[in-house]
């Protein structure tokens, strides 16, 4: 559990490194069916939501904003839904999750993902039955459910971290 533990603080303190991700500029929205009632616009059928910076998958999408707000949510469902956010840098390492459910709260920037969570942080793996994710602060809190949360890090070998960087001193033995 303690190694559990640490795994997971080393996966969070790779990730508070990297710089926050938003959804930016417009978004293009595309399906087989659309619906629209007051605030809730509802699309069904083969699913994709693309903006500058992310990469919406499934089967229905529903995208909610209140008059007069900024805030909106989305709920994306799928089999599964999935969330692709490419690199910009290396201070802005890939994203990728795939779940059933998936939604993203814009106001504080909580993605909530559900059954059979994968998420994909470079080329770290957390998988579970439930991960809340938050884009701002990079927190991220995850369940198993009936299984234990598995990750995967992919850290860097010990000659890596012996090798100094360009201008330093390279390290004592």
């Amino acid at each position: 559990m303690r190694c559990l533990v640490s795994a997971l603080l080393a996966m969070l303190s790779l990730a508070a490194a990297a710089a926050p991700l938003k959804i930016e500029g417009p978004a293009t929205i595309t399906a087989q069916n659309a619906e629209l009632e007051g605030d809730v616009a509802v699309y069904t059928g083969n699913v994709q939501m693309t903006s500058k910076t992310f990469d919406l998958k499934g089967d229905r999408l529903e995208l909610s904003r209140p008059s007069g707000q900024q805030a909106y949510m989305i709920t994306l469902t799928g089999g599964p839904a999935t969330l692709n956010h490419e690199s910009t840098g290396s201070d802005d390492p890939s994203l990728g999750a795939r779940a059933k459910t998936i939604i993203y709260h814009s106001a504080s920037q909580d993605i909530d993902l559900s059954g059979g969570v994968e998420l994909t942080r470079s080329k770290d793996v957390l998988t579970g039955e439930s991960v809340h994710y938050n884009v701002a602060t990079r927190s991220v809190k995850a369940q198993g459910g009936k299984s234990q949360i598995k990750i995967v890090l992919d850290l860097p070998s010990a000659q890596a971290q012996l090798k100094p960087k360009s201008g330093e001193a390279p390290p004592k033995p």
